[in-house]
């Protein structure tokens, strides 16, 4: 492993007469000597216009430099809120450039926290508005944002992707700062697919450009990723020498953040030629700055390889110490695809130490970890799909609004010129104006429709792909170590075999659903369904999961309860309510299923004895978005069951609603319409 880092760097007024006014308006005598006053009201009208657009555009910027401010000192909340602001008036404004500006911004604010879901979105709301806009500079800002929450997230087909997106604006643009950086990242991606000369042909290609430019601070980040593969090629000597030419112009240039990457690459280098003393020394010299200028991401990195040189030394207890700042850091930073390392490296510390218990563990949660990482990242590509269709939703709306507002501009600028026109004549142009508006918002709204649907359908066929030819290789390998275990062993490998086999089929199930609902394939084929024969048929499917927990489960639906539905959504309903209740009910829980009959409804209720969700969290759920945690067993799940259930609740005309006590339990009720007798 090795440390990187990367430098990013008016309202109108409208007026309009009606038909009763101007046929009361007499034209003659006092009528025509009024409406000579009309244009100098209208010019009037139109100044106050252009005085409040230049006030609300000072209140833009102001709004803007506070969030600015508050980005600076690390209160993302805070600056994302007034970001917020300042974005709903450059809005206001119809200032599309400033509000493709400020959502980079924010997205970068986001991103930076790494809150990946908000920067994300803000991402792609703003590269549909510099599409728009046809505004090459934002566009490769956002695909180069979207990158570099990608390759956080371990998704590097998709970073992979927008890091070439960004490069082909930028290339247009001719911004050799930009490109260069867009460049590095994409062969930062490179490296972690293991295509090392891929990645050196780019840096190589990049460095000689910095050098053309002059930018010392973009020749030294080149030399450092140069270092970092011949590092990973275990060419130490060639990777000091480049590290250390690195670290000469960052010293000059008093870029303190990336000295704390080069010392910290150079100890690495020593530690790996086998001087431990000077490695150390020089780790904890990256350290002390490190700490000083808030380098966390690379504090990461440099705990980690600390823990490493030490335990190689012989010094077990500050070994572990070190390991524990490095997975602190991890989890406050959200930086996930570093966690299975550090845990390889604990089982190896272990290993050497004769330890073979702990290093079992570790190498079982590394293993655990490369496939958590694997869903998540699986799961944030889903995230991203969905966040994509709601930006794209938004900028439809918008555009309806702009060919909106456009229309009423037409209609004010020749105002004074038609005011003496026959309105008979203006009304029949105005009837045929809206008909050819509405045609063409339809048009292009079928047009973006079917889209989406080809961009959902391929997004799924690449996530499904690529979340099943990884985990299924952890399986080979498993199989392969099982045949040649024995005893505690085998059954030890037998248990990491059965976490990555359910994951995989529950998150292939769930996608699929998701699929077929999200493409409008899940069309309701409504009968009358027996409620209680229902629920015993989805219980069955889990009475073996509740008996391994000694759950109860206790169904008081009488059979004489019908409801007028898709009786395949109900079972994917209730499938996915009874599993969640038994996946955060403890041994020994209890869950009952009842119902309620009102108003020609029928309210189906699944209560557990569990562990309860937090009220922001039932928020979060309601809100139709992505959420996903641990069962009492350490159960994992793909994430997609509520937002599943939810919408196959509403293609029912049907309600959901969740009432929770943390530590007390859950109750979940869908209401569906009653069948008719």
């Amino acid at each position: 492993m090795y440390a990187l880092s990367f430098n990013f760097s008016s309202l109108k007024f409208e007026t309009s007469l009606s038909p009763v006014f101007i046929t009361a308006f007499n034209i003659t005598g006092l009528g025509m000597r009024l409406l000579f006053f009309v244009p100098f009201f209208l010019r009037f009208f139109l100044c106050f216009g252009q005085q409040r657009g230049g006030d609300d555009r000072d209140k833009m910027n102001t709004l803007a430099e506070r969030a600015g401010s508050f980005a600076k000192t690390g209160n993302t909340d805070s600056s994302s809120f007034y970001y917020n602001k300042a974005i709903a008036v450059a809005k206001n404004l119809r200032d599309s450039s400033a509000t493709a500006r400020l959502l980079v911004d924010k997205g970068k604010v986001h991103e930076t926290a790494g809150n990946h879901s908000q920067s994300t979105g803000a991402y792609f709301e703003g590269l549909n508005i510099s599409q728009r806009l046809n505004n090459k500079l934002y566009e490769g800002l956002c695909y180069l944002g979207l990158s570099n929450v990608s390759f956080r997230v371990a998704n590097n087909e998709a970073a992979w992707e927008h890091g070439l997106a960004a490069m082909k604006r930028f290339e247009s643009l001719h911004d050799t700062a930009h490109y260069i950086v867009a460049s590095m990242l994409v062969g930062q991606i490179e490296i972690s697919l293991g295509k090392l000369d891929d990645a050196e042909a780019i840096y190589t290609r990049m460095l000689g450009v910095a050098q053309k430019i002059s930018d010392n601070a973009l020749i030294a980040d080149n030399l450092d990723h140069l270092g970092a593969i011949h590092s990973f090629r275990k060419e130490c000597s060639k990777a000091l020498a480049y590290h250390e030419k690195a670290l000469r112009i960052n010293t000059k240039i008093n870029n303190q953040f990336n000295v704390v990457i080069n010392n910290a690459n150079i100890g690495e280098a020593y530690m790996r030629m086998g001087n431990y003393s000077k490695g150390r020394d020089f780790l904890i010299k990256s350290m002390d700055i490190g700490k000083k200028v808030n380098a966390n991401s690379v504090l990461i990195f440099i705990y980690y390889t600390l823990g490493e040189c030490f335990s190689l030394m012989g010094e077990k207890t500050v070994a572990l110490e070190n390991f524990k700042q490095s997975l602190e850091l991890i989890r406050h930073q959200g930086e996930a695809r570093e966690r299975p390392y550090v845990y390889n490296l604990l089982s190896e510390h272990y290993e050497r130490n004769h330890d073979a218990a702990n290093a079992l563990v570790y190498f079982k949660k590394s293993s655990l970890e490369r496939d958590s990482l694997r869903i998540v990242s699986s799961s944030y590509a889903m995230e991203e799909l969905k966040t994509k269709y709601e930006a794209d939703k938004r900028e439809n709306d918008l555009r309806s609004a702009l060919v909106e507002n456009s229309f009423k501009e037409t209609k004010l600028a020749h105002s004074n010129q038609t005011i003496n026109m026959l309105f008979v004549a203006i009304g029949t142009a105005l009837i045929g104006l809206v008909i050819t508006v509405v045609q063409t918002i339809r048009l292009y709204r079928g047009e973006k429709k079917l889209k989406l649907a080809n961009a959902t359908k391929d997004a799924l066929l690449s996530i499904i792909g690529h979340d099943l030819r990884g985990p299924m290789r952890n399986i080979e390998q498993l199989t392969k170590l099982i045949k040649g275990a024995r005893g505690e062993e085998r059954e030890d490998y037998f248990k990491m075999l059965e976490r990555p086999v359910n994951a995989t089929v529950n998150l292939l199930d769930d996608l699929l659903e998701w699929s077929r609902s999200a493409r409008q394939q899940s069309i309701s084929k409504k009968n009358s369904v027996n409620v209680n024969e229902a629920v015993n048929r989805s219980i069955e499917l889990f009475r073996e999961q509740a008996d391994s927990k000694q759950i109860q489960v206790n169904v008081n639906v009488p059979k004489g309860v019908f409801v007028y539905v898709d009786l395949n959504h109900v079972l994917s309903i209730l499938r996915n309510l009874i599993s969640n209740a038994i996946k955060f009910t403890p041994k020994g829980g209890l869950i009952t299923i009842d119902h309620k009959q009102d108003n020609g409804n029928v309210t189906i209720n699944v209560k557990d004895t569990g562990l309860g969700i937090q009220p922001h969290h039932i928020k979060v759920i309601l809100g139709g978005r992505f959420f996903s945690t641990y069962g009492t067993n350490n159960e994992k799940g793909s994430g997609f069951g509520l937002m599943l259930c939810q919408e196959f609740v509403r293609l029912n005309n049907g309600s959901l609603n969740i009432e929770s006590k943390v530590g007390q339990g859950s109750t979940i009720s869908f209401t569906l319409p009653a069948s008719p007798s």
